[in-house]
Parts: structure tokens; C-alpha cells; sequence
């Protein structure tokens, strides 16, 4: 039979290397991003590796792979026994392969026979196939662009454009759009080999920034992917000034009368133009057109900053017309042009004459300054007439806004109608013209020019009292989110408008007080705080109060899986009551995920135990933990196993958790009766006991807990003299009236054993009781002489028994050293590990104790000690309660319990693994393979430490099998069981010495 055997492994071991020299490698084609877990291949089937091989033979290899951190090995696992090999970790192709046509990953799975010392190599490649996982992504979130106005159509700007990280030309960058101005601007892109691109924004309309400065749009990058995934870019162009615009004159023409005697450098009109413009493009100077400049008729001079026309010598009667230009200064310089005619009048019927006086000092005359809005009746300005002539000028003014109120003998005064505007006119040119009742009439015209100043009376306006804008959670520190814009009509500091946000969330973000540009500061969490609503002020600077404007801002988060799921509890106590058949459910998990979405959806999964409850439970992905195990409390009392929860999210988040199954009892043992058994039942009394003298003790157990396994004991039959009584806790059987025991006669006891479950499990055993004395022949003296003599006989036998002994183990451990020494030269280490039982060593812990019970599992153990000789006849011990008798050994009788398991045993194994077998010997008891069959008060010794032939025994946490230890060991068995024999013999011999003696 060992031939066959060996022949077989050696066939086995063949087959195997052959499989694992075939040098070629399998490769499995998968794509990137696969979840944790998901199965990518088989070797077992790669049918030019395994051909040849049958079922029984593939399942006896071994799998593993070589790996290291970083490794392509450490992102795969592969199943022990099957072949399955699964996704470890994530698996990115853009990070494994960049740029790469191809991405091939080698892995190195080693193969192993469980029956041979070699193992074996096989590569096995992995083509990883690229998805679309990456979206197009720009450099930065925001560009600004400046663009002066008036730039040449189809001119461009350079912008980065977008990455996309996929190497699949299908999943690349596909096409950009504008969201806005598409009629202002185009786009046109390039793409370079390492897939990032640039954008050309080209223009497609001329820009005049008089009309619009700025321009906010949005580039969306897509790629080619189905869906297809994309990014923004918001852009902002600022439009710069150009000189594109000359200078305007408020008026075309101006014409004015002035007397020929009109005093030197007095001021006679002040022409003023505008320039849309700004800065240096916009400020304008005056001067005479040169090309008239020597043809004047009359002496005239110009201020070229205000534009103030005065007299610079003697006047001539008559209509002087000449052109005033009004220049800017940018580059190239703009210039605009009006005619003036003065009509100098020389007769004797002079005109009046019109001065403008004015409050405060003031160079000039006439101009004057009035802060807006003023009021009806609000002074601007006095005239003061004065004719040769008479009294009688009549005065008027060209515009209805302002009333001229005569003063006798004095002028008139220039009054406000009604309040002024700066932001509608902020300046007026008025003419006041004062004509005489003379004859001719004459009539003098004096220009007048009045400011409006600026009031701080317009609050900033925003050009959107709401802005909105989507952005994700966890947004980097100075992260662009938006950009507002407020303009103020007033002017000066009174229209300098700067920003400021709401201080509540200032934790959050922060505006630029000049650009209104608000950016992120702080990490945005959606958990807390899912959207946002603030103010953002726009203030002025105006004196002596700033005045303010606000709008609205709404920014919503976009969840982001930065959250992983989190257990209800870390430990999980679920019960499950034992033998229940079919499929249930043990308990339900609960967890809690603080993301939204699919970010929040999450399964439960089993990830593993370390005490063997792999196969008993399943945890489903909603949580629930399901068994269609027959569970046995008297097998395992608990189970514990870890989970863990995973979100869907990418990338996806999980924890673990502990979970612990209790498995409560149910009354499913009956009680196990050790003695008295069938074959072993009797006790024999052989002097006369006392009342309440124990004679022997029912030794029972149940493998069940709690009062389904405390025991009580009853008698049932057997008792008619009511000689005998039971202890229903403890099972000691004691004898209740002595004086109704009958000499020379034999009983029977019938004896129930039941627990105390509902309903109670009972079993069943009778003790034997022979009476062997006889009252009348029992005499107290004497005794003494006798029992002494008896001592140092069994002594001297116990003696030599020993001396003996001790020879025969001495020889045997020297034959046994040298056998082992040829064993551990000649067998080879075993292929496969000792299984210990755990219901073997729980049954060898029951039986160690003689006497213990289920009321008390600590109870009292019977031993050698416990045992005297058996006393002669008509011989009182007094005190001692216990009478035991040796007899004839008896073969045993063990009966293996249905919860037993059989287990295998390696000497070898042994020897290399444990340290040399420690048996319990409370007191003087003998260790289990030394049992001899030996009866103490009619209790076998092999009740006690059980055995048989085909069940192997665990003491101590060590398992031994009898019958295949000769087998191993050779010829040292030989020995052992001859040393068994001896010892058999020696303790019969002195039984029978004493059982001799005590006939006397």
C-alpha cells in the first residue's frame, strides 16, 4: 500500500514540473480602473499550460504571487487553491504606462505541489486597456487678457490650453467652445504628442472700448469620450485705450459782441471740448489754428489749458471770425476745430458794459463752480451793468435752468430754477446778454461758465444684483471662483469704488478690494455647509459719508468622495441560537456615508477571520450577515470576522469593523455517563461501611451550558431497602442505612441521569453493588496487626514493580534515540500540517477530572491518592468514607462521542514542532496511554482518560494518535508496548497479592 502511494506522488510530482516548464506565457487583456476585488483571470484554464493535468491533480497546486512594493505583483492577488486572480489595488494605466502604445504588466505566480519540496515559476501578462478616466484639464482656472481697442481683425492671443491624460486618440482632447461673444471672438486650437494643446483666441470683431471695456466668457474643453468628460477656463479681457477719439466742442460756433474799448486781457469767452478718451488720450489743450493765427483782424489770446479767449490790445470796429482748435494729448494727437466771431462794436452809442462778480476770489471771472444738486434760488453769479447811456438794459440769459433777478441801480442776479445733476450735464455754458433802450438798441454778451461739482449722492451699482456660480468642495487655498463688477456715476474719490464680502464668510473667501475678484481661502467642506449665500459691498470713497452698494452671491458645492463610510460600530455582537437549519439572517450592519450621491451609496463586503469563519457567514451588500451553517455551541461558542464598508465614489473610500456571533445554547446533549458503564458497573464492599459513607460516585457530564447542563442524579430502581442514596447535585452514592445492607447478597441499582433543560435530555446507567462480609465474624481487634502487615507487603511489591520499570524505560529511550536519529535522516518534512480538534481537546479536559460534574465544573477528582488498599474482613476504617476494591482489568469502553472528530498525527511533526509532551497528573493519576484498565471503587481507569484504536486524543493542547505511532516510529514501539505489557502485569500481580491478603 505505501508502494502505491509513493508511486502515485512521484507520478503527481511529474506532472506538475512538467506543467510548470512550459515556457509559455498566458497573457489576460483587462482594462484600467477595474473596482478592488473584480476577477481578471484563471490560469488553471490557460489550456496550453494545464493540458493534461486532471481536476484532482490541478487542485492539489498552490498559487502565489511575487511581489514588492511598487511591484506590477502587488496589484493582483491570486486565490491559493483555485487560480483566480483578482485586483488588489488600483490599477492606473496613465501612471503605469504614460505615453505608452502598449501597457504590459508581468507578474510572477508561483506554483506548488502540496507533496513536493520545489516550487515553480510562471509569468503570466497583463495588456492593460486605457478608459476615458481623465477629463481635459487647464493649467490654471482663469486667464486675464489684455487687448488694446481698435486691434486688426483676425489678430490672436495665445492661451494654454488643456491636458488630457488619456492615451487612446478616442478619449483625447477632442474640440473647445465659447459659451459667449461668439460674435467677438473664434477660437482655433493645436495639439502636441504629449496630449496637451494650445488655443489661438482670434478676433472676429473690432473692439472700441468707449463702447464695452471688458468681456467675460468661458472656453469648455470636451474630449472624445462617450459620455464625453470636460473642463472650463474662464477668460476675462480687459480692453486698453487707444487715441480714437478727437476732442468735441460743446458748441460748432460762437459768437459774441464786445465794445471796441474793452480793456486789455479781459477774458470775452471760454470755448471748452471733451474727449471720450481716458488718461493722456483724453486731456485736451487749446490754440489758434495756425494757419489763421496771423490773420486775426484783432489783437486776441487763447489759454491753451482753459480755454479762455481775452483781449490783447486795441480793438477795430467790425466782425472778427477765427478757428480755435481743441488737441489731445495721445499718440498720434487728435485735434477738433469751431469758429468764433466777435463783433466789436465803436460808436457813440456805446453798449453796456457786463462784469461778472462772484463770491470769493476767484482769477476767473467767468467761470464758476456750484456743488450739486443745489436748490431753487441758489446764487450763482452777479452781473454788473453799467450803460453811458441811461439806466434802462434789460438783461437776459440762454438757458431756462437758471433766472437772472434785477438789482436796481446795481445788475442782476444769477439764480438756480431748480437742482442739477452732475452725473446728467456737468458742466453749462451760459451767455448773458444785456441789451440797452438806446437807438440803435446795443447790447453786450458775457460767457459765463459754470461747473457742477460732484456730491457724493450715487452709491455703487453692481452690473448683477445676483451671481451664481458651481464649484467643487475642497477647493485649493486662492482658488478662482468668480468676479463681480460695480461702477459709480460720481466722481473722483466719490466714484472710486473698491469691494469688500461679507465678514461672516471671510473664513471662506476673499475679494480683491480693487479687481472684485473673489477667490477661495479655506477648504471647502459640502458636509457642512452644502451652499453658500453672502453679500459682497461695493463702497465709494466719498466725503464726508462713503456710500455703499451690495449683491448677492451664491456658490453651490459639488460633492467630491472625501468622506469614507463609517460603521455604526466598530465591534458588531450579534447572537444566533445553535442547530438552526436553512438560510437566516444573524444580524444587519449599519453604516453611515456624510457625502451625497452615488458618493453616499455604499455595500458591505467580508473581508476575512483568523479563526475559521470564513465559510460559516456571508455578509450580503446591504449589510445583512446571512449563515447556512448548522451551527454547534458545544463545537464553538463565538465566531469573529472582520467587514469592511466601501462607498461607490471615485475614487471609492471604505473602513472596517469587527463583527462577533455568539452562539447561544439549546438543550441538544443528553448527559454522558464515564461510570458505571456496562462493562464496568460493580463495586464491591467488603467490611461494613457507616451511614453516609461514600462508596462511589456517578461521573457524568454535558457538553451543554447553563442549567441545560447541570446535571441531577436519581435513583430509580434497585433500592427497595432504601439502603442507598444518591446526591442529586454531585452524583455521590452513599450508603443510607447500613444496617439494612444483606450479607452476602448483590445489588442492582437503577440510576437516571438528567439535565435541567426544557425539556430535559436524561440517560440511563446501573451500578452493581456486591456485599461481601459477614457481620457476625467482623471482630475490631486485631485489625491493626493485619493492615500493617498487608502495607509492607503491597510496599515491597510496589517497590520492585518500579525498580523494574525504570530499567525497562531506561533501555527503551536509548533504542528510541537512535531510531529517531535514522528517521530524521531518512523521512523527508511532511507536505502537509497537524489539524488539531478543538472538540477532541474540550472532550480530553471533560474526562481529566474523575468525578466532575455538570453542577460544578471545578468539582472534586478522584486519584490514586484518593485510594487506599481495601481493608480485611470485619476491618472499620473509622473515618474514611470511601471503599474501593482493585479487580481484574476489564476491557474499556469507550463510546466516542457524536461530537467527536478524528485527527491526524505526524511524529515527526511533533518532534520538530512541540516540546516533549506534559500529561495532567493531578495528584497520582496516570496519562492516558498508560491506562491499564485498573478498577477504583468499580470506576475503570479508561473512563476516565478514554481512547480507542481509531480516535486520536488531545492532552495538554497535544494531539496523539496510538495506532499510527507504531507505524512511525518503528521498532520503539515494540518496545513501548511491551513496557505496557510489564506494567499491566506488575499492578495484576499486586492486585492479586492483595486481593490474596485480604482473604485471610
Amino acid at each position: 500500500m505505501a508502494t502505491v502511494g509513493y508511486a502515485t506522488v512521484v507520478i503527481l510530482l511529474g506532472l506538475v514540473s512538467l506543467v510548470l516548464s512550459q515556457p509559455k506565457e498566458p497573457t489576460f487583456t483587462i482594462y484600467e480602473e477595474l473596482p478592488i476585488s473584480t476577477e481578471v483571470g484563471n490560469i488553471t484554464n490557460i489550456t496550453s499550460v494545464f493540458s493534461g493535468l486532471t481536476d484532482q491533480e490541478k487542485a492539489s497546486l498552490q498559487y502565489g504571487i511575487l511581489s514588492q512594493a511598487g511591484s506590477p505583483g502587488s496589484l493582483f492577488n491570486i486565490s491559493k487553491t483555485g487560480g483566480n486572480i483578482y485586483v488588489a489595488k488600483r490599477i492606473d494605466r496613465e501612471a503605469l504606462c504614460f505615453m505608452k502604445e502598449k501597457c504590459v504588466l508581468r507578474i510572477d505566480v508561483v506554483v506548488s505541489a502540496q507533496l513536493q519540496f520545489n516550487s515553480r515559476f510562471l509569468t503570466v501578462n497583463f495588456e492593460i486597456l486605457d478608459i476615458n478616466d481623465n477629463a481635459p484639464t487647464f493649467e490654471n482656472s482663469a486667464v486675464v487678457l489684455t487687448i488694446p481697442e481698435g486691434n486688426s481683425l483676425n489678430s490672436s492671443r495665445k492661451i494654454n490650453g488643456a491636458n488630457d491624460m488619456d492615451f487612446n486618440p478616442t478619449f483625447r482632447l477632442k474640440n473647445y467652445t465659447l459659451d459667449n461673444f461668439h460674435d467677438v471672438f473664434a477660437l482655433t486650437t493645436s495639439q502636441t504628442l504629449d496630449g496637451s494643446s494650445n488655443i489661438d483666441l482670434i478676433l472676429t470683431k473690432s473692439l472700441d472700448r468707449e463702447t464695452k471695456a471688458q468681456y467675460v466668457f468661458t472656453v469648455t474643453a470636451y474630449d472624445g469620450g462617450s459620455p464625453s468628460r470636460s473642463s472650463t477656463l474662464s477668460v476675462t479681457v480687459n480692453v486698453t485705450d487707444i487715441n480714437d477719439n478727437a476732442p468735441v466742442f460743446l458748441n460748432s460756433s460762437y459768437d459774441i459782441t464786445i465794445e471796441g474799448k474793452t480793456a486789455p486781457n479781459a477774458v470775452i469767452l471760454q470755448v471748452s471740448a471733451d474727449d471720450a478718451d481716458e488718461a493722456a488720450n483724453a486731456l485736451v489743450t487749446y490754440h489758434f489754428s495756425n494757419l489763421q493765427k496771423q490773420m486775426l483782424a484783432n489783437p486776441f489770446n487763447i489759454n491753451s489749458s482753459t480755454g479762455e479767449i481775452s483781449v490783447s490790445g486795441h480793438l477795430r470796429s467790425g466782425i472778427s471770425e477765427f478757428i480755435v482748435e481743441a488737441q489731445d494729448s495721445g499718440t498720434p494727437r487728435l485735434k477738433s476745430q469751431t469758429v468764433v466771431r466777435v463783433n466789436v462794436v465803436n460808436s457813440g452809442n456805446t453798449p453796456p458794459r457786463v462784469s461778472i462778480t462772484q463770491l470769493g476770489a476767484n482769477s476767473d471771472q467767468n467761470t464758476v463752480s456750484i456743488q450739486e444738486p443745489g436748490w431753487r434760488g441758489l446764487f450763482v453769479v452777479f452781473a454788473v451793468v453799467e450803460d453811458d447811456g441811461d439806466d434802462n438794459v434789460a438783461c437776459q440769459i440762454n438757458n431756462e435752468l437758471f433766472n437772472m433777478e434785477h438789482v436796481p441801480s446795481k445788475g442782476y442776479s444769477v439764480q438756480l430754477q431748480e437742482p442739477v445733476d452732475r452725473e446728467t450735464t456737468p458742466s453749462y455754458d451760459l451767455t448773458i446778454t444785456c441789451t440797452d433802450s438806446g437807438n440803435p438798441p446795443l447790447n453786450t454778451s458775457v460767457n459765463l461758465l459754470v461747473r457742477i461739482e460732484d456730491a457724493n449722492d450715487n452709491a455703487p451699482v453692481f452690473t448683477q444684483q445676483r451671481y451664481s456660480r458651481t464649484i467643487s468642495e475642497g477647493q485649493k487655498n486662492e482658488e478662482f471662483v468668480l468676479q463681480v463688477s460695480a461702477s459709480d456715476k460720481d466722481a473722483g474719490a466719490n466714484g472710486a469704488v473698491r469691494y469688500s464680502i461679507d465678514p461672516t464668510y471671510s473664513k471662506y473667501f476673499s475679494i480683491d478690494p480693487d479687481s472684485g475678484v473673489i477667490t477661495a481661502i479655506g477648504n471647502l467642506d459640502r458636509e457642512l455647509t452644502p451652499g453658500m449665500r453672502f453679500k459682497v459691498y461695493a463702497t465709494d470713497q466719498g466725503k464726508p459719508q462713503e456710500l455703499n452698494g451690495h449683491a448677492d452671491v451664491f456658490v453651490v458645492l459639488n460633492d467630491v468622495n472625501d468622506n469614507a463610510p463609517e460603521l455604526k460600530s466598530k465591534v458588531f455582537r450579534f447572537q444566533t441560537v445553535e442547530e438552526q437549519e436553512g438560510t437566516r439572517i444573524i444580524g444587519n450592519l449599519e453604516a453611515y456615508d456624510a457625502d451625497e450621491g452615488v458618493n453616499q451609496e455604499f455595500e458591505f463586503f467580508f473581508t476575512g477571520s483568523l479563526d475559521g469563519a470564513d465559510g460559516e457567514f456571508t455578509v450580503l451588500p446591504n449589510g445583512s450577515i446571512i449563515s447556512s451553517s448548522v451551527l454547534d455551541r458545544e463545537e464553538r461558542v463565538n465566531y469573529s470576522f472582520t467587514v469592511m464598508v466601501r462607498d461607490k465614489g471615485e475614487p471609492p473610500k471604505m473602513s472596517s469593523g469587527t463583527v462577533i456571533v455568539e452562539v447561544t445554547d439549546i438543550n441538544d446533549n443528553s448527559p454522558a455517563i464515564l461510570f458505571p458503564k456496562s462493562q464496568n458497573h460493580t463495586i464491591v464492599i467488603s467490611t461494613l461501611p457507616e451511614t453516609g459513607v461514600v462508596i462511589s460516585r456517578i461521573i457524568a457530564y454535558d457538553d451543554d451550558e447553563g442549567d441545560n447542563g447541570n446535571l441531577k442524579f436519581t435513583i430509580v430502581s434497585g433500592n427497595e431497602d432504601k439502603a442507598f442514596e444518591i446526591s442529586e447535585a454531585t452524583g455521590e452514592f452513599k450508603i443510607a442505612h447500613s444496617s439494612r445492607l444483606k450479607n452476602r447478597k448483590q445489588y442492582e441499582v437503577g440510576i437516571v441521569v438528567s439535565d435541567k433543560g426544557i425539556p430535559p435530555k436524561i440517560n440511563t446507567t446501573s451500578l452493581k453493588i456486591e456485599i461481601m462480609y459477614d457481620n457476625s465474624t467482623q471482630v475490631a481487634n486485631g485489625v491493626k496487626g493485619k493492615r500493617e502487615d498487608y502495607i509492607i507487603i503491597v510496599a515491597v511489591v510496589a517497590a520492585i514493580t518500579v525498580i523494574f520499570s525504570t530499567l525497562i524505560i531506561v533501555a527503551i529511550c536509548v533504542v528510541f534515540q537512535k531510531d529517531k536519529n535514522v528517521t530524521r535522516k531518512n523521512v523527508s518534512k511532511p507536505a502537509f500540517h497537524n489539524v488539531e480538534s478543538q472538540e477532541s481537546l474540550r472532550d480530553a479536559e471533560k474526562v481529566s477530572s474523575l468525578g466532575q460534574n455538570s453542577t460544578d465544573r471545578n468539582s472534586q477528582q478522584f486519584s490514586l491518592n484518593d485510594l487506599s488498599s481495601p481493608p480485611g474482613n470485619n476491618q472499620n476504617y473509622g473515618n474514611d468514607n470511601t471503599f474501593m476494591q482493585l479487580q481484574a482489568p476489564v476491557q474499556p469502553d469507550y463510546q466516542q462521542s457524536s461530537k467527536g472528530k478524528a485527527v491526524s498525527f505526524s511524529l515527526s511533526e511533533l518532534q520538530t514542532r512541540s516540546p516533549p509532551p506534559r500529561y495532567p497528573s493531578p495528584r497520582n493519576e496516570l496519562p492516558p496511554f498508560l491506562t491499564f484498565g485498573a478498577s477504583f471503587g468499580g470506576a475503570n481507569h479508561d473512563d476516565a482518560f478514554p481512547h480507542h484504536s481509531s480516535m486520536s486524543r488531545q492532552v495538554s493542547g497535544v494531539t496523539y494518535a496510538p495506532v499510527n505511532t507504531c507505524e512511525r516510529v518503528g521498532t520503539s514501539c515494540h518496545f513501548c508496548y511491551l513496557l505496557l505489557c510489564v506494567l499491566a502485569y506488575s499492578v495484576y500481580s499486586a492486585c492479586t497479592c492483595t486481593n490474596a491478603l485480604t482473604s485471610f
